[in-house]
């Protein structure tokens, strides 16, 4: 089901949100891609200013949280937006297609039984099943005949848990309540729903069962890059009164870096104590799918053998063996990273190498010569951007930055559509030193 709301510019400003009991709670939005620039944005004033003002990091915070908690999650619907639903009869195959096919990581999962929002399937579920499906081989059958709700049972049963309630925000909670919920949940986005009664509904008044019940309709998806974008909306002509901002996250140690990393030799409070991931092209593609599920992390940075960056493999980036079920027609456990992500960038018309078993070029190791072939390197240096104190830069597909980049530079970075991460590399150079996801920064701004 795809659903879009349109609110007028007149209607807006007056709608009467519907209010009820807070209910329990459980569950990841891009965008248009807007191009990031070689310089640093305006929004924040960072051309040309100098910030003045009480330097301590606990001012820029108690005025960040102030901005929380005076703005509201409607803030964060867009006056025109898409949201799309999927229903938990739909076959999963057919969940994952859609997902691929529109480019979202993630949708709310409606129950037209329970005339309810009931959870979130996302590219972690896919991940989940593809390995179900290498322990467990299902006939193609039966593989069209799970539907999401199935799924969500048997994953139940099998972890012996009841079912997990959706966690969900409304349009009056404040954006602190926003960004508080997205951080305890670990979810990239969580719906924003409002509730009419049931009686106000003239197509479902003959249901008695539903009669006088609240139901629940899906307005946006709240995420951490769109509180980051109000934030930078709102401090664009006063970028003094966040003096924080102006300090390089090196100096702050915000993110995830190398054990053997030294920041800044100033021993900043690192904010991430989790070890940084790392992927080689040649790693099996089901190693990588594990070690993001077990790592508990949304993307691994790909480097060579001499540590420097080659690209990054995301949790959605799986998603990508939906197109044609190559899942199903696939050996995945001799396909290697580098081969998936040229199969991502390849668009419809690239095709996996489908090596015979046990032949020399199954084998891990063998392929990753298929990087060379694919040109992944070339692409990367191709269009490199390099980055600064006062730019992101760009390698290949991944956003880059440097310890010296200044927080403001970054936040802003995060705030722009499509942007879930920066990988920080060594100045004037590809070797890899950590990474910064929304997460990170969300952490260290708002704690």
């Amino acid at each position: 089901k795809q659903i879009t709301a349109e609110p007028s510019a007149s209607s807006s400003s007056c709608m009467d949100w519907t209010s009820s009991n807070t209910s329990e709670t459980v569950g990841n939005n891009p965008a248009s891609s807007t191009p990031i620039t070689g310089s640093a944005p305006a929004s924040l004033g960072l051309a040309g200013d100098v910030c003045t003002g009480n330097s301590d990091p606990e001012v820029s915070r108690s005025r960040v949280a102030e901005f929380l908690h005076r703005h509201t999650a409607y803030e964060l619907i867009p006056e025109s937006a898409k949201v799309v639903v999927l229903d938990t009869a739909l076959p999963v195959q057919q969940a994952f297609h859609a997902l691929f096919e529109q480019g979202l990581p993630s949708a709310p999962l409606w129950d037209e039984s329970a005339m309810d929002f009931v959870g979130i399937i996302s590219s972690s579920d896919f991940i989940n099943i593809l390995h179900r499906l290498r322990q467990a081989p299902l006939s193609n059958e039966e593989l069209e005949n799970l539907t999401i709700s199935k799924w969500r049972h048997e994953l139940s049963s099998s972890e012996g848990e009841g079912f997990r309630r959706l966690v969900s925000v409304r349009p009056e909670d404040s954006l602190h309540a926003v960004a508080r919920t997205l951080l305890h949940c670990g979810f990239n986005s969580v719906p924003i729903l409002t509730f009419s009664s049931m009686m106000e509904d003239k197509a479902l008044v003959d249901q008695s069962s539903f009669k006088g019940r609240e139901i629940a309709q899906l307005l946006h998806l709240a995420t951490l890059d769109g509180i980051f974008a109000s934030i930078t909306r709102h401090y664009r002509h006063t970028p003094s009164a966040l003096p924080l901002l102006t300090q390089s996250i090196g100096h702050l140690g915000v993110g995830t870096y190398r054990e053997d990393f030294d920041l800044s030799g100033k021993q900043p409070q690192i904010v991430n104590k989790t070890p940084l991931h790392t992927l080689l092209p040649t790693t099996p593609l089901t190693v990588a799918m594990s070690q993001l599920l077990q790592a508990g992390v949304s993307a691994l940075p790909v480097v060579d053998e001499q540590g420097l960056l080659v690209d990054v493999y995301a949790r959605s980036d799986v998603m990508a063996l939906a197109r044609g079920e190559a899942y199903s027609r696939l050996p995945l456990d001799e396909i290697s990273v580098s081969q998936a992500l040229g199969y991502c960038a390849g668009g419809n018309n690239a095709r996996l190498p489908t090596p015979p078993v046990g032949s020399a070029s199954s084998s891990p190791s063998s392929s990753g010569s298929h990087l060379a072939a694919q040109g992944t390197p070339r692409k990367e240096d191709s269009s490199r951007l390099t980055a600064g104190p006062d730019k992101v830069g760009k390698i290949g597909r991944c956003h880059t930055c440097t310890r010296t980049t200044t927080l403001r530079v970054v936040v802003e970075a995060l705030a722009t559509p499509g942007v879930q991460r920066l990988i920080c590399v060594e100045p004037n150079s590809r070797r890899l030193e950590g990474l910064i996801s929304l997460r990170d920064v969300a952490l260290f701004l708002f704690a």
